[in-house]
């Protein structure tokens, strides 16, 4: 989730942010940003703006959309938009907390003819929609050169622009050959994949944009392990802002509890521990070997990894997803701005039967402070 106090709203303190997205007395505003396509801002265009909603889907590989409904033309296809909602609570002792959601570039929009003034419904993407263009050549890294390097070349190569921010956890990982992305017709390769291959390969979550527009990765870590970042608490009537409307799904007959993975490219025939990484999930939760009586075995997954501990962070990473898809809950909550990128929760529901870890796989929010809709998967 996004920090509480973060710009533009670090005036307030994090108790007044708290206190602010759960009071009773809250209220909602919303407005929208022109900028050009460096981000640098052109006009605030709120008074142009007479609706709205934006959505991410964190499995997608555009995660952001935005849908507005706008009284004036843009140069569609290049200016870029920055919506933002501003909360505002006399019990929290809050005025005009704003939360941006998102950088978008728009799509060609449709009108009424004849309407005047004229208005228009415009769709958009957040920025990873410049990078989903083909490469057109074939595309080469060079042994030598870090990862986080090699990600920063491939994204000034495709002119998107934009501010990078990457953890630099593994910044001295090499590529230990040179990794090829051949020009072929049959499945040419997009900036976007090129990047989410070379992060892969060292096990980083997806390349995303934040809700200020900037590039990010970070090294993937299974969200069982994560520190909660908000409590949603069904049974404190004085903070909770989650919906009477709620759904259980769960997929536990089909659910694997066995993987292999397996390095792809080595020099020598892989072995277990040196190119195999294979996990049993014997006991933990209702898909287990012992809960489901049988193995129940995922296709084996070859993978580009930098080493062993990739490979094995890889792994670790596909079993977490597959564990976490097999029990999804759907609900709605009040207005939730700080909502970000995979974010993770705890969940206390007596009709659960106890309190859950969950993790953020959607959301939708209109700009008018209509509830949030929510998919989260249990992880915990």
């Amino acid at each position: 989730m996004q920090n509480l106090t973060a710009a533009p709203r670090d005036a307030f303190t994090a108790a007044q942010v708290a206190a602010l997205l759960v009071a009773p007395d809250l209220s909602v505003d919303y407005g929208c940003e022109l900028l050009s396509p460096s981000l640098a801002l052109i006009e605030d265009i709120s008074t142009d703006i007479s609706g709205g909603s934006v959505k991410r889907d964190n499995l997608a590989n555009v995660h952001g959309t935005v849908d507005l409904t706008i009284s004036r033309a843009l140069a569609w296809g290049r200016d870029r938009v920055r919506p933002y909602i501003l909360l505002s609570s006399a019990t929290a002792g809050v005025t005009s907390a704003r939360f941006n959601r998102g950088v978008y570039c728009l799509t060609s929009p449709t009108r009424p003819i004849g309407e005047t003034p004229t208005t228009y419904s415009v769709s958009g993407f957040d920025l990873l929609y410049l990078l989903q263009s083909p490469v057109g050549d074939t595309y080469v890294c060079t042994a030598g050169t870090t990862y986080l390097t090699a990600v920063r070349d491939v994204l000034t190569a495709s002119g998107a622009g934009g501010t990078v921010l990457m953890d630099g956890t593994l910044g001295a990982t090499v590529l230990p050959a040179d990794r090829v992305w051949a020009l072929t017709d049959s499945e040419p390769a997009s900036w976007l994949r090129v990047i989410n291959d070379l992060l892969a390969e060292i096990s980083y979550r997806g390349l995303w944009v934040d809700s200020d527009g900037n590039f990010r990765s970070e090294p993937y870590r299974d969200p069982s392990t994560r520190a909660s970042e908000w409590l949603f608490d069904v049974a404190d009537l004085s903070t909770n802002i989650v919906g009477e409307q709620r759904t259980e799904s769960a997929d536990l007959w089909s659910a694997p509890n066995q993987w292999r993975f397996v390095r792809k490219a080595m020099a020598a025939k892989p072995v277990e521990g040196a190119g195999i990484y294979t996990v049993t999930n014997q006991s933990t939760g209702a898909s287990s070997v012992d809960s489901v009586g049988r193995v129940v075995k995922a296709p084996t997954a070859y993978l580009d990894a930098a080493d062993q501990a990739s490979l094995v962070a890889q792994g670790d990473r596909v079993v977490a997803s597959d564990k976490s898809n097999t029990r999804v809950i759907e609900l709605t909550t009040g207005p939730f701005p700080i909502a970000s990128h995979f974010d993770v929760a705890q969940l206390i529901d007596p009709d659960l039967g106890g309190p859950v870890k969950i993790q953020a796989r959607s959301w939708q929010m209109d700009l008018s402070g209509a509830d949030v809709q929510w998919v989260w998967e249990v992880v915990g």
